[in-house]
């Protein structure tokens, strides 16, 4: 039987994914996508969304892909019999865009996050191939499996024994080395470097890094007001001048799009970076002047003497976690790509280097994650919050405390730590417990952060009172930045927040002490 040229794309409803879906049916590919669904939606749903999304910025309709529903992480991609066949039948090439962007470490995460998905997902996917008989397979990568090397990289080099800055980029460089050694006929490599979405209006995160640097950057501000940003660098060992590589989502997709469609310029690796990166002073600023628009006569605020009061422990995790990925970066050889961008332009969609990133795009990238919801007044310290008010409800009834101590020898299904700043902040860890014999689950909460693997979300605490008070949508929140959730699944944290929210307003509301509470969250 004949091979038709149907493409299996994974990842397509991340960042990146997004746009080489809709490039790849705007070229007139045909394409098979490889989804999960979600407690949202089934994988149809899904992909649906994403393309209306871009029908209505386009203003015109595209074909619609192939959906096989499963799952990277499972055995046999989680397809059934019928699905594996369709694949070995109709598929003759991979793009493979699908990844975990987690740069926590490994061992933090129940699941060995990024480990699982880079590594094993990846392992997974190349059988599924193999058995198919599938001989061409594109990787997306990332440039920065070049770990913390210094100097001119070239797009042909590999393992050099470096050191990484983050298990991220050491998944990613194990990914490659497996799809290498799986006996393809042809092998691509597209290293992107920060991958970003300047698009109005959009809210799906790329990079972790840029975008976690503005939520945290929006903490800062919002507690101290405008300050000298030049003052954040020096004790974190940084000067302000290193320079990230960020480039367009939109010019990847493209590009990567672009070189599939030519044969000829399979077989090798392509360096997707920015000829000029963005000094990290230039990101900040932007930020800054989103945040804080300034005025005639103002200027920043001193630093604060006495540290980041209630922001130190967000402050002191962020720069633990990112400040390593925040260096200077190298210099990115482009030999392999600037060849295949002059064959590229040959034809009626040329495409050229990626474009130098501009203030513009930088506050575009900032004003994605703003809302219009004007800054929450600060409570009066004289009055109790509500959540304080419930956690020493807890902490004060006598069966609580029984509760808790007959519940110290049952297994946690999950714990996610909140972090709240500002007046009435701190730091609380809630585990969820069952009773293997009874099948119940109780909630625990400790006040400080649990030393064990878990959830991690972050927000202010008037904020976290305009929630419990039914007043603003835990979803709408975790997309507008609002809300920093670390965790393998971000929709399964937020569904752990919710089930927080309404233990927290049902017994409120027994206890006559928050009458006001909304349990339409």
């Amino acid at each position: 039987m004949s091979r038709e040229p149907t493409i299996l794309l994974t990842g397509a409803t991340g960042l990146l994914g997004q746009f080489l879906l809709v490039d790849l049916l705007r070229s007139r590919c045909p394409v098979a996508v490889l989804a999960r669904g979600s407690r949202t939606g089934s994988a149809q749903d899904r992909v649906e969304q994403i393309l209306t999304r871009f029908e209505e910025s386009a203003k015109r309709r595209f074909p619609r892909p192939v959906i096989l529903e499963g799952d990277l992480t499972r055995s046999g991609l989680g397809l059934n019999p019928g699905d594996l066949r369709w694949l070995a039948n109709h598929c003759g090439s991979v793009i493979h865009s699908a990844a975990s962007l987690s740069f926590k470490p490994a061992a933090d995460h129940p699941d060995n996050e990024p480990f699982r998905t880079n590594v094993e997902g990846t392992r997974e996917l190349l059988k599924v191939c193999r058995d198919a008989g599938i001989e061409e397979f594109h990787d997306i990568s990332s440039a920065y499996v070049c770990g913390l090397r210094e100097g001119r990289i070239s797009e042909r080099d590999g393992d050099f024994g470096q050191s990484f800055s983050n298990d991220y980029e050491q998944s990613k460089l194990t990914a490659e080395q497996l799809v290498h050694n799986a006996g393809f006929k042809s092998v691509t490599v597209y290293r992107p470097s920060i991958v970003v979405d300047p698009t109005p209006g959009s809210l799906q995160l790329g990079d972790r890094t840029i975008y976690y640097a503005f939520n945290v950057f929006r903490l800062m501000t919002q507690r101290f007001g405008e300050f000298d940003i030049d003052q954040l660098f020096p004790p974190i060992g940084l000067t302000g001048q290193e320079r990230k590589n960020i480039v367009d989502a939109g010019w990847v997709a493209r590009t990567i799009v672009e070189i599939f469609r030519r044969p000829q310029l399979h077989g090798t690796t392509y360096h997707l970076t920015n000829p000029r990166g963005t000094p990290l002073r230039d990101l900040l600023s932007a930020f800054q002047d989103v945040l804080q628009p300034r005025r005639v006569g103002s200027g920043p605020q001193p630093h604060p003497n006495n540290g980041w009061g209630d922001l130190t422990g967000i402050v002191e995790q962020f720069i633990e976690t990112f400040t390593p990925y925040f260096r200077d970066d190298p210099e990115f050889d482009q030999t392999h790509l600037k060849h295949a961008l002059s064959v590229c332009k040959t034809s009626s969609r040329g495409i050229t280097n990626c474009p130098e990133v501009e203030k513009t795009t930088l506050e575009a990238i900032a004003r994605q994650q703003m809302t219009s919801r004007p800054p929450l007044a600060v409570s009066s310290t004289a009055e109790l919050s509500h959540w304080h008010r419930w956690v020493e409800l807890q902490t004060s009834s006598q069966e609580q405390n029984l509760l808790d101590n007959a519940l110290q020898n049952r297994i946690p299904l999950s714990r996610l730590c909140l972090s709240l700043t500002g007046i009435h902040g701190g730091t609380w860890t809630c585990s969820w417990k069952t009773d293997f014999h009874s099948g119940m689950s109780e909630l625990c909460i400790e006040t400080g952060q649990v030393d064990v693997a878990g959830d991690s979300a972050y927000l202010l605490a008037d904020l976290w009172e305009e929630i419990l008070a039914g007043r603003k949508e835990i979803e709408q929140a975790v997309r507008t930045g609002e809300i920093l959730i670390e965790a393998p699944e971000i929709s399964i944290c937020g569904a752990n927040i919710a089930k927080l929210v309404k233990i927290v307003q049902s017994q409120l509301k027994e206890t006559g002490a928050f009458s006001e509470v909304s349990t339409e969250v």
